[in-house]
């Protein structure tokens, strides 16, 4: 799933449209240090919420004892809106000296209690500042550049921001742009502990999985946080798509499956194979699921494509290939 964060420095934003590039959550900054309040931040977070996507909110670390940093936590705690999904701790202040492992997770400890907390860091701060006693929680890494984000202690992440400027309707001037892992779809609301999806799972995590179920397969859940029979159902028949194990557990390559088709990659005979994004396209379009983007699917795919411009007046281009526009029109229609 994409997703974007942003601050008083990205000033207005048009959340729905943003939602309608394609974005699924959006991290909102609240605080930082004990003094500043982010003038958008409660707005930012209540316009997420209500265009249904996935709100986080985060404050922007100053401390460098862990005293500092419960103080930071509590005006954290007093700024943020008690509504949102998760909360995160930016640790990227040149303030950091020595080993800040304690102090954030002091700062962390009291913000778990808002909702699931994660950390902000990038590579070089986790191997000079942190040690593994932080990944209680889990990260949110900052690494552009590279086709896979270096992640050390943890070796997993919850949500990659890959790039510091990037486009998106509804945002003036340049964003953010950040992509969910593995993580993203198991923080648990018990002190940022991770576990797979199953009766005992975090009702977030739940709630988050169902609102994935029903725009991808037309589950028509009752998001309420409870994985019950219905759920587990929705997930078997999900994995039976992706041609996964289908023992109703949403496990590492069913949220795998997730990610890919939320990242909608450009897919087509001559492009790059994604299979699970395959998979589903093959499925919303009515061909044969087997993986493959043969000529088969792009056949229906043209076959879809050119519905769509006639039934809804659309001006996508009828030629087999899911980009943008497709995706787009794909969970549209």
């Amino acid at each position: 799933m994409k997703g974007i964060d942003i601050s008083n420095l990205n000033g207005s934003v048009d959340i729905n449209s943003v939602k309608n590039s394609g974005y699924g959550f959006v991290i909102s900054k609240i605080t930082e240090g004990t003094t500043f309040v982010d003038r958008y931040g409660s707005t930012n977070v209540a316009n997420t919420k209500k265009a249904g996507l996935i709100a986080g909110a985060y404050h922007f670390a100053r401390f460098r004892t862990k005293d500092k940093a419960i103080n930071e936590a509590n005006f954290f705690k007093q700024n943020c809106p008690s509504n949102v999904d998760f909360v995160c701790l930016d640790f990227e202040q040149q303030e950091a000296a020595g080993d800040m492992t304690e102090a954030c997770l002091a700062f962390l400890n009291i913000a778990a209690t808002i909702a699931p907390a994660v950390i902000y860091c990038n590579p070089n701060y986790i191997n000079s500042y942190l040690n593994s006693s932080i990944t209680k929680y889990p990260l949110w890494i900052a690494n552009y550049g590279v086709s896979s984000p270096k992640v050390p202690i943890w070796g997993r992440y919850a949500i990659w921001q890959y790039s510091e400027s990037g486009r998106v309707s509804g945002v003036s001037g340049q964003v953010d742009l950040n992509q969910s892992g593995d993580d993203f779809y198991r923080v648990s609301n018990k002190g940022g502990a991770t576990v797979t999806t199953s009766t005992a799972v975090a009702s977030n995590s739940v709630k988050e999985l169902q609102n994935q179920l029903n725009s991808l397969i037309n589950a028509a859940l009752v998001v309420d946080g409870i994985n019950g029979p219905k759920t587990v159902a929705a997930v078997k028949k999900f994995q039976g798509i992706m041609g996964l194990t289908q023992d109703g557990i949403a496990g590492p390559k069913t949220l795998a499956a997730i990610s890919q088709i939320r990242s909608y990659p450009v897919v087509g005979i001559n492009y790059p194979k994604y299979e699970y994004a395959t998979r589903w396209i093959q499925w919303r379009v009515g061909a044969s699921i087997d993986g493959i983007f043969g000529n088969g699917t792009a056949e229906a795919v043209k076959n879809f494509q050119s519905g769509v411009n006639k039934a809804h007046g659309e001006k996508l281009a009828v030629d087999g290939i899911v980009g943008k526009e497709t995706w787009r029109c794909m969970f549209k229609y």
